[in-house]
C-alpha cells in the first residue's frame, strides 16, 4: 500500500517538543552529584522548572542520555542520573 500521497503527518498539539531551556536546566542541577528522578524533580521545582515526571522523562533525560550528556546507573529506584566522567 503507497501511502505517500496522503502528505504530511499531523502531531497532535499536546504532543511534546523539544525542551532545550529544561535539558540545560538538568545539566546545570547534575554539576555537583548525581540525582535520582524525585531529587532532579525537587532541584527543578527549586529552580522555577516545575513539571511532571514523564515531561521531565520525555523532554529531558530520553534525549540526554540519547546523545550522551548524561549517564543513567543503576535501576528503578535506585537510578540515578549524572554528567559523564571527562
Amino acid at each position: 500500500m503507497d501511502l505517500s500521497g496522503l502528505g504530511p503527518v499531523l502531531t497532535s498539539p499536546g504532543a511534546p517538543s523539544a525542551s532545550p531551556g529544561l535539558e540545560a536546566a538538568v545539566l546545570l542541577a547534575l554539576t555537583l552529584e548525581p540525582l535520582s528522578l524525585p531529587q532532579l524533580l525537587e532541584a527543578l521545582d527549586t529552580e522555577g522548572h516545575k513539571v511532571a515526571r514523564s515531561t521531565l522523562q520525555k523532554l529531558a533525560l530520553k534525549p540526554l542520555l540519547d546523545r550522551g550528556e548524561i549517564v543513567q546507573e543503576g535501576k528503578a529506584r535506585s537510578t540515578r542520573y549524572r554528567l559523564p566522567e571527562s
